[in-house]
């Protein structure tokens, strides 16, 4: 193969990456902006916004299966990964933050606490999660936030339960599928 088709392949590849990473980010983006503004506009408005993109989560979440692994790439499927954690820290930072600010739970931090803060929360909890690594406590990092009280850690329980241990069972069962199928362990495209 001569050196123009190889490059055009490796264009390809890095537009499909792009694309990979670009849909999480501006999904993430987009869902924090649009909650931090309603949930600021009023604690209801925000709310039922973040169970609108609750339920667009769950239903990420049931359409992982061993069909859709096996017809798309695997940036694809990573792409989808993450776009269902940072959704998913999103809402559950919005519910978070309307408890506080309606006085209903109390958070220590010594940053302000903001839908932005919450949501770095949700994200280092879900690295916390990661089996075997302990990354937090390996580098020394201690919570952004720290939940006082039952009511204060109810959205992180939900996140830890509904969202991070099915996408960590998910990951483990695609990462499977693709070692039976016997191809290398995914690259960027």
């Amino acid at each position: 193969m001569s050196f123009i088709p190889r490059l055009d392949l490796l264009l390809a590849d890095l537009e499909g990456l792009a694309g990979a990473v670009m849909f999480p980010a501006l999904l993430y983006l987009g869902s924090r902006l649009a909650l931090t503004w309603t949930v600021r506009l009023h604690w209801i408005v925000g709310a039922f916004l973040s169970i609108l993109f609750g339920v667009l989560v769950a239903l990420l979440l049931f359409g992982m299966t061993a069909t859709f692994f096996r017809n798309f790439p695997a940036r694809v499927t990573l792409s989808l990964f993450a776009s269902i954690v940072l959704l998913a820290a999103n809402v559950c930072s919005a519910w978070s933050f309307i408890l506080f600010s309606q006085g209903w739970a109390s958070y220590e931090s010594s940053r302000q606490l903001d839908p932005g803060a919450f949501a770095d929360l949700y994200l280092w909890h879900f690295i916390d999660m990661i089996p075997g690594f302990k990354v937090w406590e390996t580098l020394g990092v201690q919570a952004p936030i720290i939940a006082k009280g039952p009511i204060a850690g109810l959205p992180l329980l939900a996140f830890r339960v509904c969202v991070g241990l099915p996408i960590l069972a998910l990951f483990v069962k695609w990462y499977d599928l693709v070692k039976s199928k016997g191809q290398p362990p995914p690259g960027p495209g």
